[in-house]
């Protein structure tokens, strides 16, 4: 990734993959923030680039992810069609065809990629196949075998696993809901969330429904591994990771709040979907840190 990150690759497009809560959108986001960069040391933050991006004003970036009811990427989000489908007012062949503004290169990332219809895989293939000079291209995904295959040789794969949590954070976030016959059969379920909840307060508020995404994919996994019933499921992930938040620092009392009360919610039957969403915008904004400076009374 430095090698990319610095230019030493000549690569112009990644593909990085792996399971839920590992990482793959930060370090999307990390990698375009570099190839953006107008610094010396990249990403570094403070140049106009870098300050756009966080802003969410950089006009030589894009982000395409799954939209409608489907949750599919569809053909207009790679090429333009008639009718103009609303969802993607601009498509990536378009925003490639465009000279850079204030960044080197163009950069745009597409999530969960193996989300992408038949025909949008095909016109992302014509993209991948006649690359513009200025082009970056990152894709991230949690099934690299659903993604085309001719995609997926055009593209330099990065791996992203779950790191086991230092010593036995299991059971430091955890506490009473780690019982050593339930963490026996969820193991490495228990990890990857307790790493999940470490990485949380340094995520990024436009990762918030990536995030409740996240969430109800491990809520899914609970529920599959311990014979709950979705409601269940749901309500026993929001508990244990407000539990972990009361023993984590990094968040501030009406954030350990926020939690408790979505679980409250859940079990009062607030519909999952929502409440998760909801939840996320929440604690990603309290975690950011223009939002912290706000509520500090430092902004000036």
């Amino acid at each position: 990734m430095r090698a990319l990150a610095s230019g030493r690759s000549t690569a112009q497009s990644v593909l990085i993959y792996g399971g839920p809560a590992t990482g793959k959108t930060t370090l999307a986001r990390w990698l375009a923030g570099a190839w953006l960069c107008t610094g010396t040391e990249r990403p570094c933050g403070s140049c106009p680039a870098c300050r756009t991006l966080a802003s969410g004003g950089n006009p030589d970036f894009l982000m395409l992810e799954p939209k409608g009811a489907g949750g599919l990427i569809r053909l207009a989000a790679i090429c333009p069609t008639a009718p103009p489908d609303e969802a993607y007012p601009v498509s990536l062949r378009d925003f490639f065809r465009l000279s850079p503004l204030v960044s080197p290169c163009k950069v745009a990332v597409i999530e969960q990629a193996e989300r992408m219809t038949p025909d949008a895989a095909n016109a992302l293939l014509k993209v991948l196949e006649e690359p513009q000079p200025s082009q970056r291209l990152i894709l991230t995904t949690r099934e690299i075998g659903w993604v085309l295959p001719t995609v997926v040789s055009r593209c330099v794969g990065v791996a992203c696993e779950a790191r086991r949590p230092a010593g036995d954070a299991v059971d430091a976030l955890f506490g009473p809901f780690a019982q050593p016959e339930r963490r026996a059969s969820n193991e490495e379920l228990f990890a990857q969330l307790a790493e999940w909840v470490g990485r949380l307060p340094s995520r990024d508020p436009s990762e918030a429904l990536v995030a409740s995404d996240e969430l109800q994919d491990f809520a899914e996994r609970l529920q599959k591994a311990e014979g709950l019933n979705p409601r269940q499921a749901r309500a026993e992930v929001l508990r244990m990771v407000a539990e972990a938040s009361r023993r984590l620092e990094e968040f501030d009392p009406q954030t350990v709040e926020a939690l408790a009360e979505a679980h409250r919610r859940v079990l009062g039957n607030v519909q999952a979907g929502l409440a998760f969403d909801t939840l996320m915008a929440l604690v990603l904004r309290r975690r950011s840190p223009t939002a912290r400076l706000g509520a500090d009374g430092n902004s000036g």
